[in-house]
């Protein structure tokens, strides 16, 4: 999966919001 700087921005962005383990979990495969 290839995944650009916006797709990082974006997915850091998410992780300050969603900061807990089942989202980790769910997000872990990339």
């Amino acid at each position: 999966m290839h995944m650009d700087f916006n797709d990082l921005f974006h997915f850091l962005e998410e992780l300050q919001q969603n900061n807990n383990k089942e989202w980790m979990d769910a997000n872990r495969k990339w």
